[in-house]
């Protein structure tokens, strides 16, 4: 009887242990074997550092990657405005040029002619005074006009000899008793009194005839 209740108290000492009987069969026998159902391994579980590391990687690529289209975006808004500016200034020595060319060259034209009396020419609803000056001395004048204003300088030489070929720069040579004409016409996207303005534009056309 004692020994019964030994083996009794070790079956339940081993099932509160965790171990469990099974039968393990060989052609001398079936025996009763115990094995643990306690692993020294528990189940596996994700390693939270690991996550972590690679959510941080993914945050740093989708940021890098965010940066690099803001930068992209902003240099291109800074270029359109560059271009956006200087086509306004084009347009203001372009216009200056055919002001010029109007008053030379259209019928009620030589009025920056050598020798030419004292007169007038009016652009952009301004009127500037002329008159004819000596061969080589520029007449200068300038316009501003529309709405933020923008300006145009304009100069006029006229190039005239009889007593041999005239150098007109730009590599350009005036034959004899020949008048020749240079104009430059400076075109600004800010108005005349403004061109210190560090955002100012010049563009420049140049016309030798």
């Amino acid at each position: 009887m004692t020994t019964f209740n030994t083996r009794k108290k070790v079956r339940d000492n081993e099932a509160n242990a965790g171990f469990v009987p099974y039968r393990d069969c060989t052609p001398c026998g079936c025996f009763v074997s115990r094995c643990s159902q306690n692993s020294s391994q528990g189940p596996t579980k994700p390693s939270h550092g690991f996550v972590l590391l690679v959510t941080i990687l993914i945050v740093g690529i989708v940021l890098a990657i965010g940066i690099s289209i803001l930068t992209i975006t902003l240099k291109e808004y800074i270029l359109s405005g560059i271009a956006r500016e200087s086509t306004i200034a084009l347009n203001a020595a372009d216009a200056g040029m055919e002001c010029a060319f109007y008053w030379d060259r259209s019928s009620q034209g030589n009025k920056f002619d050598v020798g030419a009396g004292a007169n007038s020419i009016t652009c952009m609803g301004q009127t500037k005074n002329t008159g004819g000056g000596a061969s080589g001395t520029a007449q200068e004048f300038q316009f501003e006009w529309g709405s933020p204003l923008v300006c145009a300088k304009i100069s006029v030489t006229k190039y005239f000899s009889t007593a041999g070929p005239v150098d007109m720069g730009g590599n350009r040579i005036c034959p004899m008793g020949v008048e020749c004409t240079r104009t430059v016409s400076l075109g600004y996207n800010r108005g005349c009194n403004q061109l210190s303005d560090p955002r100012a534009v010049e563009r420049g056309l140049r016309a030798l005839y």
